[in-house]
């Protein structure tokens, strides 16, 4: 179980790794993650075990929802590329006639990071180190957005078999423009949904502070309540979680 969490926060990582910066590695933030939340709790000790507890366990999980945003914002500005990405291959590949030359073409018109990442594995592939297949098996991989997958794919078979690209890559970016619009229209909606649970995250964080600093207040509160309110925020990210989701499908 440990091991496929890893694996899934390693997969992540790669996002804010391309987009946002080299340095960002998983282990690194889990680990501020940790230590923030270890300081929270400290700093609340001095009023109660209650408050420690809750408010510790509350800055891990505004922090992990702080990462899915960052992951969420990184694999929309990879999509956001594919269209331009898919026309300029289509209009190169009319010309050369040959998909290898056509990814080299590309990459004078694309920007980071996916020319870079085109880029390093073909430089792979004329060490020999790729095999024609592995090396758009592994840009896909790379990328790991499903439109590029999908078409980068497409386009192997499609140079292996001799099919018409052009024709392939016009379908494909004709579909994809009707599918960016319906993500447009959803982005501002998902938007304000995220920014309304971060909100109620905040308040609830807020209201539950103010009720654990009074003693009374304490007394009078179960255990089973403060498990409501990290159930109550857990569920509020997992809602976030499947509308950021819907961007990326």
């Amino acid at each position: 179980m440990l091991k496929r969490t890893y694996r899934y926060f390693k997969s992540q990582e790669k996002f804010l790794r391309t987009v946002i910066n080299q340095l960002f590695f998983f282990e690194a933030y889990f680990v501020l993650q940790c230590v923030l939340s270890v300081v929270v709790f400290l700093i609340n000790l001095r009023f109660n075990l209650y408050k420690a507890i809750t408010l510790g366990l509350l800055a891990f999980i505004m922090l992990y929802f702080v990462w899915e945003i960052l992951v969420a914002y990184s694999k929309n500005r990879l999509q956001s590329q594919f269209i331009h990405f898919a026309s300029v291959f289509a209009s190169a590949y009319a010309v050369y006639g040959n998909a290898l030359k056509t990814l080299y073409e590309v990459c004078n018109y694309i920007n980071d990071p996916v020319k870079t990442i085109i880029l390093t594995n073909l430089y792979l592939y004329e060490k020999g180190r790729l095999t024609y297949e592995q090396l758009f098996k592994r840009i896909s991989a790379e990328i790991d957005i499903p439109s590029y997958t999908n078409f980068l794919m497409l386009v192997y078979y499609a140079d292996e078999s001799g099919a018409d690209i052009v024709s392939v890559s016009t379908q494909i970016i004709t579909r994809e423009t009707e599918q960016e619009k319906i993500r447009s229209q959803l982005r501002g909606t998902v938007t304000v949904s995220i920014a309304i649970i971060g909100a109620m995250i905040v308040l609830a964080t807020y209201l539950v502070s103010n009720a654990l600093a009074t003693t009374d207040i304490v007394q009078q509160i179960s255990p089973v309540t403060l498990l409501f309110t990290l159930v109550a925020n857990i569920v509020a990210i997992a809602i976030a979680k499947m509308l950021l989701g819907w961007l990326s499908d």
